[in-house]
């Protein structure tokens, strides 16, 4: 999803000449990627630079301090939320679903009800679908936490 994120990025003073914008954009870009956000949820990548709204000069560091507006593509997981994942662990009271590579989902097992738990293949079973490591599943997030810097999802299997 993309959105628009407002923030306060400090830059240093050797960064201030005529190409501030590709520095704050760079200085944003290096900060905020790959970080969670709870308001706002994984930021995969910062896309652009919108606006510059305010600029002051930190009085505990001399620092330029900015408050921009970027725009992002972020990985918010909210109750109801749909994804495909790629399961990553099975466990005979559920399995792990992880997507984008960076959000994991614990589907328990009453999550996907009227499978088998088959130890000896560590997969589960319902007529003629599988899911085993590795399988590609459709997932809604049925809770949500955020603690340290992280989302803990717990969800339900979608059939198709």
């Amino acid at each position: 999803m993309i959105i628009n994120i407002e923030k306060k990025i400090n830059l240093e003073y050797e960064f201030l000449d005529q190409n501030i914008e590709t520095h704050l954009f760079n200085k944003i870009k290096k900060t905020f990627e790959g970080e969670c956000i709870k308001e706002h949820g994984y930021i995969l990548s910062v896309l652009r630079l919108i606006e510059i709204k305010d600029n002051i000069i930190s009085n505990a560091n001399s620092e330029l301090l900015f408050t921009a507006v970027f725009e992002a593509d972020v990985l918010k997981p909210e109750i109801n939320s749909v994804f495909m994942g790629k399961v990553v662990m099975i466990l005979p009271t559920g399995i792990f679903v992880e997507t984008q590579n960076i959000l994991k989902i614990l589907i328990p097992k009453n999550g996907f009800i009227g499978y088998e738990y088959n130890q000896a293949e560590n997969s589960y079973s319902k007529n003629d679908n599988k899911i085993m490591k590795d399988s590609i599943v459709k997932v809604s997030i049925t809770k949500t936490k955020y603690a340290k810097k992280s989302f803990s999802c717990f969800g339900n299997l979608i059939e198709n």
